[in-house]
């Protein structure tokens, strides 16, 4: 049995409502154990005894036919989510506000020439790493006002859900 977080996109925000209640027994019906939500945003821990990938297609499945319209599915071990926060080289900078924080849970790798491309572009004050699957965003002037925060994922080609460092640190706290 491994130990998953699903970054669920859209919850709970315009037409796509689900209580967390509801979510764990959707969870549950995909076979998942110890199934636990995190926030009224689309956060799920537990466990399961098959692939990421096949855990992400069981729950988007269920969450389509739940919803009525498709809804993207992000998930990540215990271990990757550990590696994620570990490589995040904004929080070792002097003077970023952990608030300004969040990590982008990119669908897949996005193609090299993409990042370059989204790398080439001014953003002003806001920045970003790119490590994989995940882009790290600092956002100073806040992430609704944040042009690259609006762009990325279009730019990436790729699909992506957003959690801010303070969610991103609970849920490790949850992993383990």
């Amino acid at each position: 049995m491994s130990t998953y977080v699903a970054l669920i996109r859209g919850i709970n925000v315009a037409n796509t409502q689900i209580s967390m209640e509801r979510l764990r027994k959707l969870c549950a019906a995909c076979g998942f154990d110890d199934v636990r939500t995190y926030i009224q945003s689309g956060n799920v821990i537990f466990s399961a005894g098959e692939s990421a990938q096949t855990c992400s297609a069981k729950l988007a499945a269920r969450l389509q036919r739940e919803l009525g319209k498709p809804v993207g599915v992000v998930i990540r071990s215990a271990r990757e989510l550990a590696g994620i926060a570990a490589k995040n080289p904004f929080v070792k900078e002097t003077g970023v506000e952990t608030a300004r924080l969040h990590v982008a849970f990119l669908a897949e790798r996005p193609k090299a020439e993409r990042v370059k491309a989204l790398a080439a572009v001014d953003w002003g004050r806001d920045r970003f790493h790119h490590n994989a699957k995940e882009l790290y965003l600092y956002c100073p002037d806040g992430f609704g006002r944040s042009k690259l925060a609006t762009t990325f994922e279009r730019m990436l080609g790729v699909g992506a859900t957003v959690r801010n460092w303070n969610t991103v640190s609970k849920l490790l706290e949850m992993t383990t």
